[in-house]
């Protein structure tokens, strides 16, 4: 296993996310004014997909989850959200972990993918 540069490993999982048939729009720079305002997150589950999706969100290399869409059926976008956690002023790099889910029963997961990004906090 070769290191990969953070564009590489971009694209390496959405290359995999990709071939799982699995479609979701994601933005991968979240931006909020202050950790305990709402920000902008942009989160799309297009029509043409058949399962829900949720969106949980870490800092790199950390555990605690800080952000969670909940459950998004297709044909919703999530545009705006809060974090869990009070950050202070900065970028951060961030993983986010896709999941998704059987609409019929949303406790049955079908898959999961990563997705690279950042998280910028202005004030």
């Amino acid at each position: 296993m070769k290191n990969m540069t953070d564009e590489e490993l971009k694209e390496y999982l959405q290359e995999k996310a990709d071939k799982s048939k699995f479609h979701l729009k994601l933005d991968t720079n979240m931006v909020f004014n202050a950790a305990n305002e709402v920000g902008t997150v942009n989160i799309l589950n297009p029509a043409s997909n058949q399962y829900g999706i949720r969106v949980q969100t870490r800092l790199e290399g950390q555990n605690k989850v800080i952000y969670d869409s909940g459950l998004i059926k297709p044909k919703q976008y999530v545009e705006a959200g809060e974090l869990k956690a009070n950050l202070k002023r900065g970028v951060y790099k961030t993983q986010s972990t896709v999941t998704y889910y059987e609409l019929a029963d949303s406790s049955t997961k079908v898959g999961e993918t990563a997705v690279v990004g950042q998280l910028s906090v202005n004030n």
